[in-house]
C-alpha cells in the first residue's frame, strides 16, 4: 500500500514537471500546494528562527525550484530534488547566522520570536506557574543544544527525529551514503543529550 501511494505521488509529480516544462504555468501552484507545508514544517524546525523567517527561506526554496524546473533532468524523485534544495537554504542561512554570531554582530529581523519559545510546541497550561516555567527553560535549553550542533548534523536530526523521513531518504536528500546519515545523526543526538545532561548537573 504505502508502495503505491509513493509511486502515485511520484506519478502526479511528473505529470506537474512535465505540464511546467511545456508552458502550463499553473502546473507550479500545484506543486507548491502539495508541498509548501512539509517544506516550511523542515525550515521550521532547523533553527530557534521565528515563523517569518521560516516562511521567507520556503519562499527562497519555491523560487529556486521555480527557476532550476526547466532544467530538472528527473535524476532523482521531484520531492528529494525540492528537499535537497530546501536544506541548502537552511544551511546557508544556519551557516550565515553563525559567521555573524563569531563575529559579535547581532541580526533581528522579526523581533523577539527569533529567540523565543517555539509556537509549534506551546506551553500547555497546568495551573502550577513553577512547572510551566520549568518545561518552558526545558525547551529552551533542548532548543539551545540543537542549535550548538553542527549544521550537517542538526539537518539530520530534523529529517530523522522530526520529519520522520527514513535513512534511505535523508541519504538522497543530502546526497550521503546512509552510513554518514546514521553516524552524523549519533552524534548530533549525543551532543544534545550531553549539553541537557551538563545543564540538569548545573541546576542540581
Amino acid at each position: 500500500m504505502v508502495e503505491e501511494i509513493c509511486s502515485t505521488e511520484k506519478d502526479e509529480d511528473q505529470e506537474l514537471v512535465r505540464r511546467f516544462k511545456e508552458g502550463d504555468r499553473e502546473a507550479f501552484p500545484l506543486l507548491l500546494d502539495r508541498y509548501q507545508r512539509s517544506v516550511f514544517g523542515m525550515l521550521r524546525n532547523m533553527a530557534p528562527w521565528g515563523k517569518e523567517t521560516a516562511e521567507d527561506l520556503c519562499q527562497e526554496t519555491f523560487m529556486r525550484v521555480f527557476r532550476g524546473l526547466p532544467a530538472f533532468q528527473g535524476g532523482s524523485k521531484f520531492k528529494t530534488w525540492l528537499f535537497r534544495i530546501a536544506t541548502h537554504v537552511g544551511i546557508t542561512e544556519i551557516r550565515k547566522r553563525s559567521a555573524l554570531k563569531r563575529s559579535g554582530r547581532t541580526w533581528s529581523i522579526h523581533g523577539d520570536e527569533e529567540r523565543g519559545i517555539p509556537s509549534r510546541d506551546p506551553i500547555a497550561p497546568t495551573g502550577d506557574p513553577s512547572e510551566e516555567l520549568s518545561h518552558a527553560e526545558e525547551l529552551e535549553r533542548l532548543r539551545l543544544a540543537i542549535d550548538s550542533i553542527p549544521a550537517l548534523w542538526r539537518t539530520v536530526l530534523v529529517l530523522r527525529d522530526q520529519e520522520g523521513r527514513s535513512y534511505e531518504e535523508i541519504s538522497e536528500i543530502l546526497g550521503v551514503p546512509v552510513g554518514t546519515v546514521r553516524s552524523r545523526l549519533h552524534r548530533a543526538r549525543s551532543r544534545v543529550r550531553e549539553a541537557l545532561e551538563q545543564w540538569k548537573g548545573g541546576k542540581a
